[in-house]
């Protein structure tokens, strides 16, 4: 099982807007799925429940004997998100650190401040670690959905932006890349970040 496939899979289950797996391809360790206004929740829980148990899953929010309680949109997420940075501060550093325990990221303000994310083995997975990093610095929990990274060349050029998802926004950042590509998806993620 991989997480794009359990991914995809939930993303075709009938009232469900988004899904995003937590972890590493292998093990996902966490499944978050958004779902679409006006559905039965109820139903469309029972269906997720039902495509986590084929990929040997089980949700922590239903037992055996039942089906997954489902809490609706306004309970779950907040209006939007408080960020706790400092309205001067800015991303620093982001550094890709790789041991015997495997890769991490580490985002760092120019205050000081710094944040770390295991990155798992895979593609896209050290955007992710990126991401979730520099989204602690800017004090957004749960760590955005990634709806988009878009790498372009404009005359020579290099840019990276992203499209990402907090709470009930929708928010898009860019970054040239005028150093390593994770310091400007950083970049690029705080940018988008700003706005809340």
């Amino acid at each position: 099982m991989t997480a794009d496939l359990l991914r995809d899979e939930l993303l075709r289950v009938p009232g469900v807007e988004s899904a995003a797996i937590e972890g590493d391809s292998l093990t996902p360790q966490g499944v978050r799925v958004r779902l679409s206004a006006g559905v039965d929740a109820t139903a469309v829980g029972v269906e997720v429940q039902r495509v986590l148990a084929a990929h040997g899953l089980r949700s922590e929010m239903a037992k055996p004997d039942k089906p997954v309680s489902v809490q609706t949109l306004p309970e779950l997420i907040p209006r939007s998100a408080t960020p706790r940075r400092q309205v001067d501060e800015v991303l620093s550093k982001v550094a890709i650190v790789e041991g015997n325990d495997g890769i991490m990221v580490r985002a760092e303000t120019d205050a000081g401040r710094v944040a770390d994310r295991a990155a798992a083995a895979g593609g896209g997975r050290l955007d992710e670690a990126v991401v979730g990093a520099v989204s602690e610095l800017a004090g957004v929990e749960p760590t955005p959905i990634i709806l988009a990274i878009d790498d372009r060349d404009f005359d020579g050029i290099s840019v990276v932006s992203i499209v990402v998802e907090a709470g009930r926004d929708r928010l898009a950042g860019s970054s040239v890349v005028d150093g390593g590509r994770p310091f400007a998806l950083g970049k690029a993620t705080w940018m988008a970040l700003r706005s809340l």
